[in-house]
């Protein structure tokens, strides 16, 4: 994965982009060519992920709804937000699932 280096601590790093070749290889188990929704995006013109909609930090992915199969990669400084809001999209019927690569797992986790 690559590193976003997070000024704010020098020692940390709070983003890490997943291959694509990984992306791909959800994509194709779940038969997608793509996803409906990145909402912890760094923006559609420097993800490796497809998605039809992509939100960056400035568009607050955590206040928008999401919709259909979610992808979220969250910035791990504060990755428990981000899957209580992937749990709420879940049960709330607007997001189908939310495919998640937490840190330092080799297995992604799927909220069903």
């Amino acid at each position: 994965m690559h590193a976003i280096y997070y000024a704010e601590h020098p020692n940390y790093f709070d983003e890490w982009y997943t291959p694509a070749s990984e992306i791909r290889v959800i994509l194709n188990a779940l038969s997608l060519d793509r996803f409906d929704c990145d909402p912890a995006s760094p923006g559609p013109e420097i993800s490796k992920v497809p998605a039809r909609t992509h939100y960056t930090r400035s568009q607050d992915g955590l206040a928008q709804d999401w919709s259909g199969v979610v992808w979220i990669n969250p910035p791990y400084s504060d990755k428990e937000s981000w899957l209580c809001k992937a749990i709420l999209e879940v049960c709330d019927s607007r997001a189908k699932g939310c495919p998640d690569p937490v840190a330092g797992s080799d297995d992604p986790d799927v909220v069903p």
